[in-house]
């Protein structure tokens, strides 16, 4: 909805607007309005001549309105991403959300089929002609009757979206602070004037105390005038440099504006190859201010009596007080590094034989099939993690190799679309450790091994061939079919399916925190928290 709520000093917003809008255009009747606790969003009076039932989530607890936030989280996550491009003043916000907003609704998405929330309202498809980017430089132009021969013939300011019902541009005026619509537009996407502040560039903008929020008619953008006791420069007691040409150039007077920088001329000859760099062979001496100090050593050496060093780290430091079996655990960590790349690891039989093991588990887990590499997709890679599991005394107990997603190359809404997972608050842990203190139950935490791959994908996601993994023929890929670790869902996918399969076996989830399911039969009592991949159970009877 294209709206900016006022703040709440000014009272409840006016709810008729948006019920005729919708009534009107779309023929359709408001029933219901899901918000949270906001007084400025209760109208119990317009509510109930319309006869709209108001629903309202509890105090702090915004999951029950979970579609909404999660859409507000993705409205403040684009707006910041546009903002921190633009580097415009945070002044400006009001424009970055509406801007964001025309962007989302022309935005294809795969869970209406592919189809832009705009397509499916209008039953038309959008025009993607008039989209530019978000507070890049432009230079509109002037009307003819309000200039003279020598004025200029463009206004500079900055693009800050568009005019619903209007086909203009809104622009910002850097001279007379004003925003205004207008038609004939020519933009410089490639430069944003409120970058690297500089002695050519703006500095931080004198405008009324408070955002600047747009003028909405509630869906419209008015053009806003600041008071005149703001129209002044943009540098503050700074006056406007004049540049005059030589005839021999040109005849005109353009202004130097504080954020114009110009551009350097390009070299006329190619710049020369610099020849290769050349070491040095002086002696490399630690930093003097590392003097009094041990670095990259494990054990201290004996000082010598020409150190320097007065208060040496060996006379305050002693390892004599550990047990045997704890000083071969620390010079184990040391003395068998873990690899952090394939690279290093394929040279050594132990992680080669590890990285089989794993590969083994996944596809005995049916985690992926090979298919080939579908067209206009983009795959997301993975990489091996490496840990050496050590006995007590520092002996090795086994070399673990896991194969881990790059989530991070993951696209919302093809890939992955829900991320949450509930985590047991650590008041219900405390709670339930009383009780089981109390009545002295048995207490028991169950830790699951390669938790994530029990949960199942419902998403189509494509992954590189694991590093290692011999298969045959070209232009392969991996289809997951289990969540695996360092994907975005994984958590989400294991909750999934650990809590139906718990409510299958007559456990109930708690309503104050869902990480709790309890079961009761006659006079037995068993409680389960889960966190993650770790599990407590409790209670008089663990059968």
């Amino acid at each position: 909805m294209d709206h900016f709520i006022e703040i709440q000093s000014r009272g409840p917003i006016k709810g008729g607007s948006f019920y005729q809008f919708a009534e009107t255009q779309f023929e359709i009747k408001v029933k219901s309005i899901r918000s949270d606790n906001g007084p400025e969003l209760f109208l119990k009076s317009f509510l109930a001549s319309k006869g709209i039932l108001h629903q309202t989530s509890c105090v702090e607890t915004p999951q029950q309105n979970g579609r909404v936030e999660c859409k507000h989280q993705h409205i403040l996550n684009v707006a910041r991403a546009l903002m921190f491009q633009s580097h415009l003043p945070t002044h400006f916000w009001s424009y970055a959300i509406k801007h964001v907003i025309y962007l989302i609704n022309r935005v294809p998405s795969p869970i209406i089929g592919n189809k832009t929330p705009f397509e499916l309202l209008f039953k038309q498809s959008p025009d993607f002609t008039m989209l530019k980017v978000f507070g890049c430089l432009c230079y509109a132009s002037t009307h003819v009757s309000h200039r003279h021969k020598f004025d200029p013939r463009a206004r500079r300011g900055i693009f800050l979206g568009y005019q619903t019902g209007i086909k203009g541009y809104v622009i910002f005026d850097f001279d007379t602070k004003e925003f205004f619509v207008f038609r004939n537009v020519q933009f410089d996407e490639m430069t944003f004037p409120f970058k690297n502040p500089g002695p050519t560039s703006p500095p931080t903008l004198s405008l009324p105390h408070g955002p600047i929020t747009p003028s909405v008619d509630p869906f419209f953008i008015k053009p806003v005038t600041l008071p005149s006791a703001h129209r002044h420069p943009l540098v503050a007691n700074q006056p406007i440099h004049h540049t005059i040409h030589s005839p021999s150039t040109s005849h005109s007077t353009t202004p130097s504006l504080p954020f114009e920088t110009p551009s350097p001329s390009p070299p006329l000859n190619p710049t020369p190859q610099l020849p290769p760099r050349q070491q040095s062979q002086r002696e490399s001496r630690p930093p003097a201010h590392l003097a009094n100090y041990y670095c990259n050593s494990f054990l201290p050496e004996p000082i010598s009596s020409s150190s320097k060093c007065s208060h040496p780290l060996s006379s305050v430091l002693s390892y004599s007080r550990f047990s045997s079996p704890h000083l071969h655990y620390l010079m184990s960590l040391s003395t068998d590094p873990e690899p952090s790349s394939y690279q290093e690891a394929k040279h050594h039989v132990c992680w080669q034989e590890a990285m089989k093991a794993e590969v083994e588990a996944l596809e005995l887990k049916h985690t992926w099939t090979i298919v080939d590499v579908p067209p206009n997709v983009k795959l997301i890679g993975c990489k091996w993690v490496y840990k050496i599991k050590r006995h007590p005394d520092g002996s090795v107990e086994r070399y673990k190799a896991r194969l881990v997603a790059k989530g991070f190359a993951q696209i919302e809404d093809v890939d992955y679309f829900e991320t949450f997972s509930h985590v047991v608050k650590m008041t219900t842990v405390r709670v339930v450790l009383a009780l089981a203190s109390i009545h002295r139950w048995t207490i028991q935490q169950l830790d699951v091994n390669n938790v994530f791959l029990h949960g199942d994908l419902s998403e189509d996601v494509y992954m590189t061939v694991p590093p290692g993994l011999s298969i045959s023929g070209t232009h392969k890929c991996c289809k997951l079919h289990k969540s695996l670790y360092g994907l975005k869902q994984s958590s989400r996918k294991w909750y999934e399916k650990l809590s139906i399969l718990l409510l299958s076996c007559g456990y109930q989830q708690a309503q104050a925190d869902y990480s709790l399911f309890v079961k009761t039969a006659d006079s037995s009592f068993t409680a389960l928290i889960v966190y993650v991949d770790d599990i407590i159970l409790t209670g008089n009877s663990t059968d």
